[in-house]
């Protein structure tokens, strides 16, 4: 389960009148996946939100615990090299005694979730993407020798595929339809404890800037369902037992446990890349404007007349881009994306990304 210390960082708000620019990129809609040639299709579906809470989210979860399996990842590790003080401290305590610097094999547990019957997993690329074996355990008990079929660390998403036929797939839900407030429920594998589910509410949508893909891209869910090690990879669901998310990190004290600040990949940005990982051959081909950027401060914002977060300046240009071909100049504000209110710079920069290279899109730019 991956970590993250990071505080949560507030935007300034801000507003204004603009220009419509057009780029050679394109945004990606909500999603719609009919592999069917691959083995994998996906039907995404509405919440009905005035239905009251159920009493129990049994019937729920008897749709999902089959479709939630353990992942064991055994990865070779390389030993870091000891510095002469280090070297030398050893030599004196063991004399005689020649370094081991072998590589060792080190392994991992997680989670994973049945998104078709015929065995394609979706989990966490920290869980398995870099691992040498993975072994799946289905909630029968059956064990899997699975194949890693495509990974993005951008993402943190893996896609597995295991040699079975007739597992029970968990119904995708449609995590745009998802709000504040409504109920959801964690399944995975925490510490251990396999086929462990725990309930919570959305506390928020579109966190970024956390720092849990390493400079990648995130738009995570914010749950307080309890979530600890082992849940990578697990399922977010909601009270019908639709599959909104994909269970990948943490906010923690130092011991390392829940303290109700989780993070899921949204369903249908896991499953877009999924898509993608698919078509393009197993490596995702980005969408690229060409720009520096950054965010603007409260104070350059109000200075600006804006009345709303999220809109970012253009501090540089690069030469022979898509940007510079359609004319965007340093000290441009983009404020709009698509027809949509920029949200912030990690949200553009998402945006961006998720569209393929060669199609018009359209900027709001002051």
């Amino acid at each position: 389960m991956k970590k993250t210390q990071n505080s949560i960082k507030w935007r300034p708000a801000g507003a204004a009148f603009a220009l419509a620019f057009t780029a050679s990129i394109a945004c990606a809609e909500t999603p719609k996946f009919t592999v069917v040639e691959k083995g994998i299709t996906f039907d995404s579906a509405e919440v009905d939100r005035m239905k009251p809470a159920p009493i129990s989210y049994a019937p729920a979860l008897e749709k999902v615990m089959p479709g939630v399996v353990t992942v064991r990842a055994t990865s070779t590790v390389e030993q870091a090299a000891m510095n002469p003080m280090q070297e030398e401290l050893y030599k004196r305590m063991f004399p005689g005694m020649p370094l081991d610097r072998a590589p060792r094999q080190q392994g991992g547990m997680g989670s994973g979730v049945i998104i078709t019957p015929n065995g394609y997993i979706l989990t966490n690329d920290h869980v398995a993407g870099k691992a040498d074996e993975v072994k799946i355990e289905l909630s029968d008990g059956r064990v899997f020798d699975a194949e890693i079929v495509a990974a993005d660390s951008k993402t943190d998403v893996a896609l597995l595929k295991i040699e079975a036929q007739g597992l029970t797939a968990v119904p995708i839900g449609d995590s745009a339809q998802v709000k504040v407030g409504d109920r959801v429920i964690a399944v995975g594998n925490p510490l251990g404890l396999d086929q462990t589910a725990t309930l919570g509410m959305v506390s928020a949508l579109g966190r970024d800037d956390l720092g849990i893909t390493g400079g990648g891209y995130e738009n995570f869910i914010q749950t307080d369902a309890s979530i600890n090690r082992g849940n990578s990879g697990g399922a977010l669901v909601d009270v019908d037992g639709r599959l909104v998310g994909i269970n990948t990190a943490i906010q923690s004290n130092m011991g390392g446990g829940n303290i109700g600040i989780g993070f899921a990949i949204p369903s249908n940005m896991a499953l877009n890349i999924v898509q993608r990982l698919l078509d393009d051959g197993g490596e995702i081909k980005r969408g690229f404007l060409g720009v520096m950027l950054r965010e603007l401060s409260e104070r350059e914002a109000k200075a600006q007349g804006l009345d709303r977060a999220g809109a970012v300046l253009v501090n540089q240009v690069g030469p022979d881009t898509p940007a510079s071909e359609a004319g965007f100049k340093a000290g441009d504000i983009i404020v709009g994306y698509q027809g949509k209110d920029v949200a912030s710079m990690a949200r553009l920069r998402l945006d961006i990304s998720n569209t393929a290279p060669g199609k018009d899109v359209e900027f709001s730019v002051m």
